[in-house]
């Protein structure tokens, strides 16, 4: 049978209010719980149901302890509205589009500067010989 680290907590934290647990155990129960929300809302649901139960003052029947924790389970198992799926979407979506359309939006930046310069260049070596062809022929006529 595969190792479950859910089950394993799910029992300490039980066994923590019945009987109580070893310090390896307890440390293990908090880094679990620590990174685990779900076993971490289950040991509290726990937690608030023994409290609540040490506050009467009756026998209860041995089976109650199952059926307690049956209901503790069942309530911690509900699913997350709709509406926290659609934000992590959003925020997914919008973590994943930024930096693409910022490096889309450089990438267009630098080739319609490219193309800019390109332009200039062209026109520059164009003109630039024909505004010098005067001052070379004064410099050819002086040097004879």
């Amino acid at each position: 049978m595969p190792f479950n680290p859910h089950q394993r907590a799910r029992f300490l934290a039980d066994e923590a209010r019945v009987a109580g647990i070893s310090q390896d155990d307890a440390l293990w129960l908090r880094s679990h719980t620590a990174d685990c929300a779900e076993c971490a809302r289950y040991e509290e649901a726990v937690e608030r149901i023994v409290r609540g139960l040490n506050s009467f003052a009756f026998e209860c029947d041995p089976s109650m302890g199952a059926r307690v924790q049956s209901a503790a389970g069942a309530y911690v198992k509900k699913p997350a509205p709709v509406w926290r799926w659609v934000l992590a979407a959003a925020a997914l979506l919008v973590t994943v589009a930024g930096p693409a359309y910022k490096l889309m939006r450089d990438t267009r930046r630098e080739n319609a500067d490219a193309l800019l310069m390109e332009a200039v260049e062209s026109r520059v070596w164009r003109n630039v010989p024909v505004a010098m062809e005067p001052l070379m022929q004064s410099q050819l006529e002086q040097s004879r």
